[in-house]
């Protein structure tokens, strides 16, 4: 058990840095915007945690595909295959998204 949290701990610091990060910049953009910091954050506070979530998951989602790839073909295949390969799969993925 406590070797999963372990394995768990980069996760969560990655996205609790990017979720601060991201809060931190859309409160920023509401102080010049509407000229307050935390008037609009309330207002919009479902919306921020919603493009918060979104950026994550699809940040998490590239890092999934690229390990993937990486095991799955990297042996055999050229450097610009593989680039290629990693770019049109990142791409089909967020159009899913």
């Amino acid at each position: 058990m406590q070797q999963k949290i372990k394995q768990l701990q980069p996760f969560f610091l990655r996205n609790a840095i990017i979720a601060a990060i991201g809060f931190g910049i859309l409160i920023f953009i509401d102080y010049i915007v509407e000229g307050s910091f935390f008037d609009g954050f309330q207002r919009h506070m479902f919306t921020y945690s919603l493009i918060i979530v979104g950026y994550i998951l699809a940040s998490e989602g590239t890092l999934l595909i690229d390990k993937w790839i990486n095991k799955k073909l990297s042996p055999r295949v050229s450097f610009k295959f593989l680039s290629l390969y990693k770019i049109l799969t990142v791409i089909v993925f967020y159009s899913a998204l």
